[in-house]
């Protein structure tokens, strides 16, 4: 297997409070250490869409998702669930538009009759000549 899934749980070690416990084993992320006992971390799902860009400010007391506002750290594990959970509903109400590659099938459908309607044509222009000429 080239990856592994977990459920992240991250615990105070002076105390043995868990800081963030999430509820099922689909996240992905790494915390990064920040001085005070803080962290910042990209966190991801696997079969939700989206990510966070988290950063704790345990000497604060608080959390922010990217640049968002600062929120208390003891509603951190519940947030992170709801915000992957916001963020999946909003991902199935607005699919992204996914690009087309190339020309679809019926233009190549239809390119292809141009072209053997082509070759025809050129083939019966040939044959009559060929004939006229004798």
């Amino acid at each position: 297997m080239s990856h592994e899934t977990w459920t992240p749980t991250i615990e105070d070690a002076a105390t043995g409070k868990a800081i963030l416990s999430l509820a099922d084993n689909g996240f992905d992320g790494r915390p990064a250490w920040t001085k005070g006992g803080g962290f910042r971390m990209y966190l991801r799902h696997y079969w939700r869409a989206g990510a966070l860009d988290l950063t704790v400010d345990r000497a604060a007391g608080s959390f922010r998702f990217g640049d968002g506002p600062a929120e208390p750290l003891d509603m951190l594990s519940a947030r992170v669930e709801a915000e992957f959970v916001r963020m999946d509903a909003e991902a199935r109400r607005n699919p992204p538009v996914r690009p087309t590659i190339g020309p679809s099938r019926s233009t190549l459908l239809w390119r292809w009759i141009a072209i053997f309607c082509g070759v025809a044509a050129f083939f019966v222009a040939f044959v009559s000549f060929a004939f006229w000429r004798r």
